[in-house]
């Protein structure tokens, strides 16, 4: 699992590499110099040309891209050209709201996501589902900007019960933190949770179809058990992926919603800096948010991982060589009994312990065994039966 971790950290820095080199030629595309377009078009050409100078706007680009790259190794991504601030101090400042937003968006989408696909999935194809699909199938076809006028319109403007616009930091109080919280929040997640609910719903309605769960309904447990236990965590693992692309895209994507509440994020942060026309704080806040949705995904990665171990071997050659040694030392059968194959879980009891539906008898202290293995098994007696007694007249020689 180590190496596994390693090696999908080691596989984001050529990303970072790239995408450093691709925001590093933002200035050359530019098709006035930074100092005409920040001093603006009446300054005379002695200011402009000091103002490139102090930038180094002149310098060859891979000259101007080594300085820039090896400020961002150590943390020192430039000084702002309108604020004449660090930029590494101006994203940090902007970094927390956007952040806290993100974290509060994704945890309430994964609790109603969650929620309503458990009970679409368990009442598929019936009008509760259809409710519930169309529902969330409305809200994901709202733009975020008209789900903002419509929340603000309603909560803020005719009911007066949340701030319409602003933002207040926790230490000038908790109530007020949180209601300033609360409008930019649930417009996040009328827009976000339908993606969630869709992709887990159809997820689960699978898993509900499997051999195994159809058996754990036949022994008797509740649907909610089964739910819980065994259909939500193998049904998960597409959402795991989706969750991490989604806090990525509310950290970098939410620049609509953070504007329109006037809420000093990384949004906002970059809609000033656009205004401006503050390039080196784009080129920040881009390498910041990619740099970000890189370790997410690698940390989802590493959470697949987890809940799958075979995600972590380093290829299919290692699988296969690890399968035919299992078949050498145990033989076919111990094979595909034992953890060597993933279709198939491993046996505890021999061969005459088996459960067969037909004869209605399982061995007593083994696990569950697959519904397929157990149906090839009995088919298989019934066929050798059926065998022996047609030719029982016969002399056997």
């Amino acid at each position: 699992m180590l190496r596994y971790t390693l090696r999908k950290l080691a596989e984001t820095i050529p990303v970072l590499f790239l995408v450093s080199l691709a925001t590093a030629a933002l200035t050359d595309l530019i098709p006035t110099s930074p100092g005409r377009m920040v001093l603006g078009e009446f300054a005379t050409e002695e200011r402009v040309q000091e103002f490139n100078e102090q930038v180094g706007a002149n310098d060859p680009f891979l000259e101007r891209y080594w300085s820039w790259l090896s400020g961002a190794v150590r943390g020192d991504l430039g000084t702002s050209w309108i604020a004449n601030r660090p930029v590494t101090g101006v994203i940090l400042d902007s970094l927390w709201p956007t952040v806290e937003i993100a974290l509060v968006t994704l945890a309430c989408s994964l609790a109603l996501a969650i929620g309503c696909a458990m009970i679409a999935a368990h009442k598929a194809t019936t009008p509760v589902d259809r409710t519930i699909s169309g529902l969330g199938g409305i809200f994901q076809a709202t733009p975020s900007f008209v789900a903002a006028i419509v929340a603000t319109s309603l909560l803020a403007v005719r009911f007066e019960l949340l701030p319409p616009l602003g933002w207040t930091p926790i230490g000038d109080g908790i109530g007020a933190h949180l209601e300033s919280l609360a409008m930019p929040v649930m417009v996040m997640v009328a827009i976000t949770s339908p993606y969630l609910y869709r992709v887990l719903r159809a997820d689960l309605v699978d898993v509900l179809e499997q051999d195994y769960v159809l058996s754990a309904r036949a022994r008797g447990l509740s649907d909610g058990y089964i739910m819980l236990r065994h259909v939500l965590r193998p049904g998960s693992k597409s959402l795991l992926t989706l969750t991490g692309l989604m806090f990525g895209f509310l950290i970098g994507g939410s620049i609509i919603v953070e504007t329109f509440f006037v809420i000093p994020g990384l949004g906002g942060l970059v809609s000033r800096a656009m205004d401006n026309q503050d390039v080196i704080v784009l080129q920040g806040v881009v390498l910041y948010v990619a740099g970000a949705y890189l370790l997410i995904n690698a940390a989802v990665d590493v959470l697949q991982a987890v809940l799958d171990p075979r995600r972590s071997r380093r290829g299919p050659g290692e699988a296969r060589s690890e399968s035919s040694s299992c078949r050498r030392s145990h033989g076919w059968r111990s094979s595909l009994r034992s953890r060597c194959s993933p279709t198939y879980s491993r046996f505890t009891t021999t061969s005459r312990q088996r459960a067969c539906p037909t004869r209605g008898r399982t061995g007593a202290g083994s696990s569950w065994v697959p519904i397929r293995w157990a149906v090839a098994s009995c088919r298989a007696s019934s066929t050798e039966r059926a065998s022996r007694s047609s030719s029982g007249s016969a002399p056997r020689r």
